[in-house]
């Protein structure tokens, strides 16, 4: 492995190194973090023994200008190009913090099931459609340069508005060293790659390579999905040339008991020897694949979360943790940050007290989100993201003391508590909610809050929904924000104390949504004093990503509607602000609540 020539520790630039991430005959990968921006990064530093050599160093800047080229979500981001003081070049990226999937290949050994591999591939070939537009040809695919990135809470919002359903994580295309642009370098090219992972063609000094040539190193990576190893050997790049390409004896089917007949053919096809038998492009693979996948039963495992990773304030959030890990030593410090890391990485935890099939949800994994049966007095309860209450009226009274735990837990913070009661058909809530109201601990309860009939049991699966995709993000920041607070009290100097909180003011003022957070949270445990009207356009507001939720319509309702509805919203909060029916007591929290529903009007006149 080629040393970067720097340690754990060092300066790369302004960057602090903090471990190698990766190493090759050319250059190392290194894990930094910025402090002046309070993020990490990845730095790709060239070797030195190759620094002098003018076809290497051209061929390492020109990797960034690709990717400056393209400069997609799909492809590693180049944020800066720079020298060391020893005239070493490096490339400053993005982090893909969820490894790779050489990583994930490792952890399953005998391959994944057959729908993560197809769902892997294909968005392996829609990475590659976007550098293929662009007119390069990757020349280097292998599990290795496949990454994972955390799909942002705008991305999340976008696909939900577009009926779309993401995972926690993207594929991303990395290394882009051996890249080729085809507006730049048409014709032939110089034999490289990785063996296992090439081309006949590549292998040749005299051929020429086209996205075809991308297109076999797929089916090479798809083949050891689903086997846990790759069809051919580690040979020289002379093998490479003479001996490569589909034959009977890699069939899948004897490999992979149970596995369907079509991915033989589909494989035949990718990766066969000759460029004008395989399929023409990246989209053309897609077709066959989006085919075979939906053919495959029903209870096939479909992107499984194996290690969820921190996104939007979330992932800033989790930054700051990781700083503070470094100068807490007290042991209340430590557990705050402990505590701090569970919330922000594990997923969306439902907890629901009485009769789960009463509100349509059944225990265990889901897509990101646990679902578990309590008993009423069980204090893991307090620990949840969402708690549902399935009541019926001989259930109130033991479970109000209960009810009370969890509300005060979640009034003093940090627990990011959402709480709903589902009551029995035609029974009305206000007499469920007064008999809660006995404990003087949930004196704050609004008159209706947090409660459904059970005509309205389906907003149940639809605040999991919300909460689970990108409202989550901003859940898990907040409360990961509210333990960084708790445990600056620890710190053992000013100095770490001020940088935490420092590091904590930066967060909250870049992502407002943080702070709608906050406000959701204390209307839930009625910590704020809100008309009941208003109260509930509010939650409406800062729950939901759907713009037609958010003001209290219906799913699906035309935008003008939308719009018209937004307006009149945000003029009625003002006349009831001007008029005094709003107190002054609640000023900071309904300008929150204006500032978000003001970018919904901007975003929605955008849009019409």
């Amino acid at each position: 492995m080629a040393d970067a020539g720097t340690a754990d520790g060092h300066l790369i630039g302004r960057y602090v190194a903090e471990r190698p991430l990766g190493a090759g005959a050319f250059a190392t990968v290194w894990l930094a973090r910025d402090d002046v921006l309070e993020t990490r990064v990845a730095i790709k530093v060239l070797a030195d023994n190759w620094a002098r050599n003018e076809g290497v160093r051209r061929r390492f800047v020109e990797e960034a200008k690709i990717l400056r080229k393209i400069d997609h979500d799909c492809i590693i981001r180049v944020h800066e190009i720079n020298e060391l003081e020893d005239g070493r070049p490096y490339i400053v990226m993005a982090l893909a913090d969820h490894g790779t999937l050489e990583d994930r290949l490792a952890r399953h050994p005998d391959g994944l099931s057959p729908g993560q591999a197809i769902e892997m591939t294909i968005e392996i070939c829609e990475a590659l459609e976007v550098v293929h537009q662009y007119g390069v040809v990757h020349r280097d695919l292998k599990p290795s340069n496949v990454l994972f990135r955390s799909v942002r809470p705008h991305e999340q919002a976008a696909a939900q508005r577009a009926g779309q359903i993401l995972g926690d994580y993207a594929v991303v295309l990395g290394d882009f060293g051996l890249a080729k642009d085809l507006a730049v370098d048409a014709g032939v090219t110089v034999a490289a790659g990785t063996p296992a992972y090439m081309a006949p063609e590549q292998a040749r000094s005299d051929a020429v390579v086209d996205q075809r040539t991308d297109v076999f190193a797929v089916g090479v990576v798809l083949y050891e999905m689903l086997t846990g190893a790759p069809p051919f050997s580690s040979a020289d790049l002379a093998a490479a040339g003479t001996s490569r390409g589909w034959n009977p004896g890699l069939s899948i089917t004897a490999r992979v008991p149970g596995v369907d007949p079509a991915f033989d053919r589909i494989l035949e096809r990718a990766l066969a020897p000759e460029p004008d038998d395989r399929y023409s492009t990246a989209t053309e693979l897609i077709a066959d694949l989006t085919g075979l996948f939906d053919s495959l039963p029903s209870d096939r495992l479909v992107r499984a979360v194996e290690a969820p990773v921190p996104t939007g304030a979330a992932g800033r959030v989790f930054d700051l943790v990781a700083l503070a890990r470094e100068i807490i030593t007290s042991d209340p410090g430590v557990a705050e940050i402990a505590v701090a890391e569970d919330r922000l990485t594990r997923p969306l935890s439902v907890a629901v007290i009485g009769s789960a099939e009463r509100v349509g949800l059944v225990p265990g994994r889901h897509a990101r989100m646990d679902v578990t049966a309590h008993e009423i007095d069980d204090p893991a309860v307090a620990a949840s993201d969402l708690v549902v209450l399935a009541v019926t009226p001989e259930h109130v009274p033991p479970m109000a003391a209960s009810l009370s735990a969890i509300l005060r837990e979640a009034i003093s913070g940090p627990v990011a508590v959402e709480v709903l009661v589902v009551t029995e058909r035609g029974q009305a809530p206000g007499p469920v909610l007064s008999q809660l109201r006995r404990d003087p601990a949930l004196i704050r309860l609004q008159p209706d809050i947090g409660v459904a009939s059970p005509q309205t049991v389906a907003a149940v699966e639809r605040m999991c929904a919300e909460l689970s995709g990108p409202r989550i993000a901003l859940v898990r920041g907040s409360a990961g924000l509210a333990h960084l607070l708790r445990s600056a009290e620890h710190a053992s100097t000013t100095e770490a104390r001020v940088r935490i909180l420092r590091g904590v003011d930066i967060v909250t003022s870049e992502i407002p949504a943080v702070a709608e957070i906050d406000v959701l949270r204390d209307l839930t445990v009625g910590a704020v004093r809100l008309p009941a009207t208003v109260r509930r356009d509010v939650v409406n507001l800062l729950l939901h990503d759907d713009p037609a939720l958010k003001v209290g319509l219906s799913t699906g309702t035309d935008l003008a509607t939308v719009l018209e509805r937004a307006e009149a919203l945000s003029q009625s909060w003002r006349v009831l602000e001007n008029t005094g029916r709003i107190p002054f007591s609640v000023r900071g929290e309904i300008l929150i609540a204006e500032r978000a529903l003001d970018q919904l009007i901007a975003d929605l006149g955008d849009e019409s």
